[in-house]
C-alpha cells in the first residue's frame, strides 16, 4: 500500500494508468486557495470500461475547497481526470497492491 496524490491544473486533462495487480482508490479532492478568493475547479472524470461522471464542483466563493470521496480504479484501468475552471486540485488516496496467488 502507497500513499498517491496527483495535481491537475484548470483546464487540464491527466491520464492515470493503474498497472496490473494494482487498485487506486482516490479519498480526497481539494482546491488550492488563491490570493483572490475566485478559484473554482469542475472535476470530471471518464474510464476505458465507458464510464463519465461529474465528480465533484470545488468553487472557494461558496467556500467549498475540499470533499470526501471514495472513488476505485481497478487494475489495467486508464481513467481520465478533466478539470474545468481556474487553479488547482488535489487529489489524494491510496494505491493498494494485490498478488491473487496469495490471497487462494
Amino acid at each position: 500500500m502507497n500513499n498517491y496524490a496527483l495535481s491537475l491544473k484548470g483546464g487540464n486533462i491527466c491520464e492515470v494508468k493503474i498497472k496490473d495487480k494494482n487498485v487506486l482508490c482516490i479519498n480526497t479532492i481539494a482546491l488550492v486557495p488563491s490570493k483572490t478568493g475566485t478559484n473554482y475547479i469542475i472535476l470530471h472524470m471518464t474510464t476505458s470500461s465507458g464510464k463519465s461522471a461529474f465528480i465533484c464542483n470545488l468553487n472557494e466563493q461558496s467556500n467549498m475547497y475540499q470533499i470526501q470521496t471514495k472513488l476505485e480504479f481497478l487494475e489495467n484501468e486508464i481513467v481520465s481526470f478533466e478539470a474545468i475552471g481556474t487553479g488547482e486540485v488535489h487529489l489524494s488516496g491510496v494505491l493498494f497492491f494485490f498478488d491473487s496467488k496469495k490471497e487462494n
